[in-house]
């Protein structure tokens, strides 16, 4: 039996504008990160934007003490701590307004966390 999916096709990825990538290792899975995923990918695809925007399950990110984790690029932004009631502000802000989202955020590779306010590009 084979399963139909509904996917993108990222064979073409000139217009995918950002990548987003959503842990789901054991402790993101324990603290709702596929409630998280879900939401987040629903409102995408509520505001039309699933031709641009690509999403993907990873397992651990190694970030398990801010489960559950979201990571956005090319901006190189980790959010911490996601709910799923955090999607709607997180897809207007971080998606459509590229501005980032009110969590506290950390670039990778460091350990020290930034407010969005202390982070420059």
């Amino acid at each position: 039996m084979h399963k139909t999916y509904l996917t993108m096709d990222i064979r073409n990825l000139k217009n995918i504008k950002k990548h987003i990538f959503f842990c789901n290792g054991e402790a993101c899975s324990l603290n709702g990160a596929a409630e998280v995923t879900k939401a987040i990918r629903q409102e995408i695809k509520k505001q039309g934007l699933h031709g641009c925007i690509h999403t993907t399950k990873t397992l651990c990110n190694s970030r398990c003490h801010d489960a559950a984790i979201v990571i956005v690029y090319p901006n190189n932004e980790w959010y911490k701590n996601m709910h799923p009631s955090d999607a709607q502000d997180f897809v207007q802000n971080v998606i459509i307004n590229d501005k980032g989202f009110h969590k506290l955020l950390y670039k990778q590779g460091e350990d020290t966390i930034h407010s969005q306010s202390t982070i420059t590009v």
